[in-house]
């Protein structure tokens, strides 16, 4: 993947209600803004291509909900996420068949909670915001019992949790106390925190698979980590202002999203091997923004329509 590019938060790209359920003291989508966004520079690869072919989509809302939001996706199909009603934001479990949602709330019960993925065991992590405001990651056992709450050690103004391997394994960012946003990596029992810095400029650690490859954005531009950590490769969606990866599967395939030159946003699909890029767009958005990919291939994300709602979507591969 000798891949050169830059890189804006799927958060930033949309201005919508999605982006009113960040913790406000959290710097992560003004980090991302902050960048000057490069045009890519990939030798040998074109730009992506149409996926609608390729896929079947799945058009889904959490009941009562006035914005749906899909995140994560595990290998039987649930998929995790968060919605907005009218008493504030909240995270949802959706079974594989879609005949139940499970809505919780992060330990406090109030403010925003927002769940992002979910592994084959059935933890899901997420953040949730306390009484004051300030963000605190969390990891929701399968059976919902639960909450452990996840605060990097060197945090001052709070903590996400975005992604988890099926290992146990917590990927996600955090503010020092110079206000610079830094990656992170949990163990799976969580006595140690390693933190992540690919780039100058911030590091926020989005996606990590079952052998512990991450993805994430850094000074503009996506990474991929390799499991021992010892490489960034850097890599952008040809053709793009801003580009934002944020879940990768077990057979190293990376999804995300990318704002195009019109600053129009699209879903992505990147091949394992880094050859080629693939389209996801939802036939019924005028946006689109996929987060993450299960090992059957299946990725969800959300989309937005013409009147500005938001709703989650799976896309099958056929």
């Amino acid at each position: 993947m000798g891949m050169v590019g830059s890189i804006a938060t799927a958060r930033a790209i949309n201005s919508g209600p999605a982006s009113h359920a960040k913790n406000p003291g959290f710097n992560c989508t003004a980090l991302r803004n902050s960048f000057t966004l490069l045009l890519a520079i990939v030798l040998g690869i074109g730009g992506p291509s149409a996926a609608l072919g390729d896929y079947v989509f799945t058009n889904f809302d959490v009941p009562q909900s006035i914005h749906t939001f899909a995140f994560g996706i595990d290998s039987a199909g649930q998929v995790v996420g968060t919605y907005i009603d009218n008493s504030g934001v909240h995270g949802f479990l959706r079974s594989a068949d879609g005949s139940t949602y499970t809505t919780f709330d992060g330990p406090d019960g109030i403010g925003s909670t927002q769940a992002y993925d979910i592994n084959a065991d059935g933890l899901i992590v997420g953040y949730y915001q306390d009484r004051s405001g300030l963000a605190h990651g969390f990891l929701r056992s399968a059976d919902g019992s639960t909450y452990t709450t996840i605060d990097h050690p060197l945090s001052a103004f709070g903590t996400f949790g975005s992604g988890i391997s099926d290992a146990g394994q917590v990927v996600g960012a955090y503010n020092d106390s110079s206000g610079v946003t830094r990656g992170f990596v949990r163990s799976a029992d969580g006595s140690t925190y390693t933190t992540l810095d690919a780039l100058p400029g911030g590091t926020i650690a989005d996606g990590i698979n079952a052998a512990g490859l991450i993805v994430g954005g850094s000074g503009g531009h996506g990474f991929l980590l390799s499991a021992d950590g010892s490489t960034y490769t850097i890599f952008d969606v040809p053709g793009a202002v801003g580009t934002s990866p944020w879940g990768i599967n077990t057979d190293g395939q990376i999804v995300g999203s990318y704002a195009d030159s019109s600053f129009v946003a699209h879903g992505f699909l990147l091949s394992a091997d880094g050859s080629s890029y693939t389209n996801i767009d939802d036939p019924d958005g005028v946006i689109t923004l996929a987060y993450r990919i299960n090992d059957a291939g299946q990725i969800v994300g959300y989309y937005q329509d013409s009147s500005g709602q938001n709703h989650g979507f799976i896309a099958t591969p056929i």
